[in-house]
Parts: structure tokens; sequence; C-alpha cells
């Protein structure tokens, strides 16, 4: 682990530590307590569900590639977000690993490494109308609060990066090519597949499928919004459906920004506690909420990750010489 990596983990877990202390663990157990087994395996299995929504959206932009099942995209995307969330990596990481495990999982590595982006790039647009949901709702419901400032300093961050997504794509296909392909060990396409710019180029002539894409991320981050709902509610907090948008909308946009820290640790759980009380959530039950999210991507996370290890494992971790995959195929 990197020294910034490693003292961004100890910031965030220095600052989970003092809530939790601040807090006293009797509220969060309290709290988790009420939600039992069998409302983690709700929220584990509406997981699932939004995984295959954000799978079907990497689907459609990625379909311009050598044919795959759609199967392939949702494994991508599940191994992307376990990397994310299960291991003490950043966000870019589980990037690089989920289009590294779509190039794996057969899609030619033109297709993979320009899929890979344009999805981020789409989940970024979607998500700044979310967070901008979020803020309106916050405003309207809480309007002494006075958070226009901090709102809008997460959508511009978020704008900017979603800005420099897209234009990556039409000017920086180059470099991003040349960069992701030394990461991911995909070699140069032959006949048999274009180049990453051209790639790009083919994902952008299907505007329809994009605005589906941008459709379905849309759902999903609304159906994230639903979960947080249903989830404060089996933990006994009780708050209305405008508020779980603006808990979820806002961690989510901070979440983002702080991409640096791995998982999130101590920025979720401080936006949740922070915001929750806004919305009368007690202390110990946004933690709880907390706990239960990193419970449930554990509980996804370990065994795709586990398969993962099993199926392509070696490939990706060990740091001996071999060679690189060519696009369009699997290394033997």
């Amino acid at each position: 682990m990197k020294p910034r990596t490693l003292l961004a983990v100890l910031a965030g877990a220095g600052l989970l530590v003092w809530l939790l202390l601040r807090t006293g663990l009797a509220p969060v157990i309290a709290a988790a307590a009420k939600l039992g087994l069998p409302g983690l395996a709700l929220i584990v299995a509406f997981q699932l569900i939004l995984s295959l929504i954000m799978g079907g959206a990497w689907a459609l932009l990625g379909r311009g590639g050598r044919p795959m099942p759609f199967s392939g995209f949702v494994w991508a995307r599940l191994t992307r977000d376990a990397v994310s969330q299960a291991l003490p990596l950043t966000q870019v990481g589980g990037l690089v690993i989920g289009g590294r495990a779509l190039a794996l999982e057969g899609m030619a590595g033109d297709f993979a490494l320009a899929s890979t982006i344009s999805d981020l790039a789409v989940e970024f647009v979607t998500q700044i109308a979310f967070v901008a949901l979020g803020g309106g709702l916050l405003a309207w419901l809480r309007p002494h609060e006075h958070m226009g400032a901090p709102v809008l300093a997460v959508v511009g961050a978020l704008a900017i990066m979603a800005t420099g997504m897209v234009l990556a794509q039409f000017w920086g296909a180059h470099w991003i090519e040349t960069g992701l392909r030394r990461v991911l060990r995909i070699a140069p396409g032959g006949d048999e597949s274009a180049p990453v710019a051209h790639a790009f180029r083919v994902i952008a002539r299907r505007p329809d499928r994009i605005a589906v894409a941008c459709a379905m991320h849309l759902a999903a981050w609304l159906l994230a919004a639903l979960q947080t709902w249903m989830t404060l509610a089996l933990l006994g907090a009780r708050i209305s459906l405008g508020g779980a948008v603006v808990l979820d909308s806002l961690t989510a946009g901070v979440k983002a920004v702080a991409f640096f820290i791995p998982a999130s640790l101590g920025v979720q759980e401080g936006m949740l506690v922070w915001l929750g009380l806004m919305f009368g959530v007690a202390p110990g039950a946004a933690l709880a909420l907390s706990l239960a999210r990193r419970a449930r991507d554990l509980l996804i996370g370990l065994p795709v990750l586990a398969a993962w290890q099993w199926r392509h494992g070696a490939r990706i971790w060990r740091r001996e010489s071999h060679p690189p995959i060519a696009a369009g195929r699997s290394s033997p």
C-alpha cells in the first residue's frame, strides 16, 4: 500500500473510531439488532438487483465490441464494486480491475477499455443529477440548514470529473489506451478489433443506447435511496423518502469526490451521521446503517473476489512476467 493511501486509510479509520466512541457502541448495537439476519439478507438481495441494472447499463455501451453474454457485464460490475468496497483499494482500483474482468470474460480489449470509461462517465453524469436532486430536496425540506454552497461544491467537483472523462474519450483516447493497456495487460488489437479511439466513436454513434444507459443508472441511484429508506426503517429509524434521497445522494456525492480514500472509510459514516441528524436519525442508527452497508458489501464482495481469484486471480495478483491479453480473447 502506498504511503498516501495508508495515510488516507488511517485518517478514515480514525474518524470512524471517533464517531463510534462519541456515539457509544450500545445505540449502534441496539439498532443493528433490529435489522437482524433477515433484514441484512433483504438488503443484500436488493443490492444484487442494483448490480443487474448497472451491469445492464454497461452492456448497452459495450455491445459494439465482440458479442458477449449480459452476465459478463454483470460479473465485471460485481468485480469492480467488490474491489472498491471489500478491499483496501481506492475506487480507481475497482475501475481498473472491472475493465480487466470484462476483457478476461471475452470482450474485445479495445471495447473493454472504452466501455469501462464510458460507463463511468455516464454514471458520473447521472450522479450529478442525483446529487442536485438531493440538494434541491434538502433546500426544500430543511431551508434553515443553508447547505447550498457545500452542495454546489460537490456538484461542481463531480461536473469537472465527468467533463474530464467525456473530453478524454474524444481527445485523450491515445493516452487512455497506452496507460490502461499497460495496467490491464491488454495487448493492442489486431484486425479483429478496433483501436480504443475508434471504440469510443462507435459508442458515441449510438446516442439511443447512451440515453437508456443514463436512465438505467439514474434509476439505480433512486433505487439506492429507496434501499436506504428501507434499511433505516428496518433499523427502527423513521425518515421520509425525500430525506432518504438527501442522505443517499449527498453521501454518494462526497464519496465520489473523496475517491482517493479506500472504501470511503470514515467518509460514509461521517456524512450519514451529519445528514441523519438533520432528519432526526439518531447517530447510533446512522452508524448502524453504515455498518449494515459494509456488511452487505462484504457479503457480496468476498464471494465475488473468491470466485475471481479461482478463475483469473493468478493473472491479476502475481507479479511474474506473462504474456498480455490480446484484445478480444482471454489468455490461455
